[in-house]
C-alpha cells in the first residue's frame, strides 16, 4: 500500500507490516519466530523491535516495521490487548443504552472532539453473534448484551446508534485515572 501511495503521491510513508507476527487458531499456522518471542517475552500489548541505532526492526523487506501482536485473551468478546499495558481501561457497557434495537453501535469521542471525529473506541452489541451456535439461538431471560470499551482517562461522549444510523442514546462519560 505504501508503494502505491508513493508512486501517486511522492509521500514517502510508514510502511507497516501487521499480519505475520500474530496469533493463529493453529500455533502450526504461526511463524516461526512468533512461539519464540511470546515464549520469551510474553507480550501483553503489541511490540515493535529496534536495533542498536534506535532504527526499527522489520521480517520483510519493503516494510519499515513489523508488529508483535500478544496471544489474544478475551474479555467480554474483545482482545485484552486494548488495555495497552495500562494506558487505556476497560469501561463496561450495558446494551440497555441500545433500547432494544439490535444491532447496536456503541461509540466513545473524546468530549473536545466534534460529532464527526473518530471515536477513541466503538464496538458492536448484538444478543446473537453473526455465526451463532444453536446454543446461542435459544436465549431466555439472559438480558440485554454487554461489552467493554477501552479507553483512556478523559472525558467522553458515549453513543449508541442503531443500524439506520439513528442515535438511540447520547451521554457525557468520566473515565477516571487508576491508581
Amino acid at each position: 500500500m505504501a508503494e502505491h501511495l508513493f508512486k501517486l503521491s511522492g509521500i514517502n510513508g510508514l510502511s507497516v507490516e501487521q499480519t505475520m507476527l500474530i496469533p493463529h487458531p493453529s500455533s502450526d499456522d504461526d511463524h516461526p519466530y512468533y512461539a519464540a518471542i511470546v515464549r520469551k517475552l510474553q507480550p501483553e500489548s503489541p511490540v515493535v523491535f529496534v536495533d542498536a541505532e534506535n532504527k526499527p526492526w522489520s521480517l520483510r523487506a519493503g516494510y519499515d516495521v513489523s508488529v508483535v501482536f500478544p496471544q489474544q485473551g478475551m474479555r467480554r468478546g474483545r482482545p485484552t490487548w486494548l488495555r495497552l499495558g495500562a494506558l487505556r481501561q476497560p469501561v463496561f457497557v450495558s446494551g440497555d443504552r441500545c433500547l432494544e434495537h439490535f444491532p447496536c453501535l456503541i461509540e466513545a469521542r473524546y468530549s473536545s472532539e466534534g460529532k464527526d471525529a473518530i471515536p477513541a473506541d466503538r464496538m458492536v452489541l448484538d444478543p446473537l453473534p453473526l455465526s451463532p451456535t444453536m446454543g446461542e439461538r435459544i436465549r431466555q431471560g439472559s438480558g440485554a448484551p454487554v461489552g467493554e470499551l477501552y479507553l483512556r482517562p478523559g472525558e467522553y461522549e458515549l453513543s449508541a446508534v442503531g443500524k439506520d444510523d439513528e442515535t438511540l442514546m447520547s451521554q457525557h462519560i468520566t473515565v477516571a485515572a487508576t491508581q
